[in-house]
């Protein structure tokens, strides 16, 4: 499987992980030059997003999201700690880990 299509993969998963903890409300996940948000429990992609405008803590070669609302209290405050367990071993299970870059975004990373 090429990379492009690898981080579509995990993109679209996280998606589902999200919709599935309702946690969507006010996130975009940012792969492959393409913004995956949500509306009315639909995916919507924008193309050609250059995520290092909106962001400068991001990572081109994987997954940068930025959130607010459920998911944003999920990782500042524990609000959902299974939400966050399972966010971590998905990442784990496509070789990947998190890091904030403020309190509304993270960059994902290669282990």
């Amino acid at each position: 499987m090429k990379h492009s299509e690898m981080i579509n993969n995990l993109g679209i998963k996280i998606a589902y992980l999200l919709l599935k903890h309702k946690a969507d409300l006010d996130v975009s996940i940012y792969m492959n030059n393409n913004r995956l948000t949500f509306r009315d429990y639909k995916f919507i992609f924008n193309s050609h997003i250059d995520v290092s405008e909106i962001t400068e803590y991001s990572n081109k070669h994987s997954i940068t999201m930025t959130f607010e609302g459920d998911f944003y209290h999920a990782l500042n405050y524990n609000s959902n700690p299974l939400l966050v367990k399972k966010f971590i071993a998905l990442l784990k299970e496509y070789g990947y880990y998190y890091e904030m870059g403020n309190a509304w975004n993270l960059a994902l990373y290669k282990i």
